[in-house]
């Protein structure tokens, strides 16, 4: 093993890069994450509160979005390039479904929409 992380083949001599082990995911800081949003705006609409609700499902679903994402794509990749890549998919995508499940949170709560 090199000092720079690189193992030496034993038959060809060239060098390789070591494997990096997956980090575990914490299942259930993923899962609280993942929910906290429709959570609080179902929180928010039962009291009344419609900035706590609203903030909850948007600001909320964008901070559970990239929490969720990374820890996915930490956990998924297996090269850095792909991690990184992982990352921004399962942002994307733990956004979107956090996004809803604040909707549902919302609607659960009793939230009524008022625009005038």
């Amino acid at each position: 093993m090199t000092p720079e992380g690189r193992r030496q083949c034993p038959q060809c001599g060239t060098l390789q890069l070591a494997a990096r082990p997956r980090p575990p995911l914490n299942w259930f800081l993923f899962l609280f994450v993942l929910l906290a949003p429709a959570l609080l705006a179902a929180f928010g609409a039962r009291i009344k509160s419609d900035g706590l609700a609203v903030g909850g499902c948007f600001v909320g679903a964008l901070v559970a979005g990239i929490v969720c994402g990374v820890l996915m794509g930490r956990f998924a990749g297996t090269t850095t390039a792909s991690r990184v890549v992982l990352g921004v998919v399962f942002t994307a995508v733990f956004g979107a479904v956090s996004l809803v499940l604040g909707f549902f949170g919302c609607s659960l709560g009793g939230f009524n929409l008022n625009i005038h």
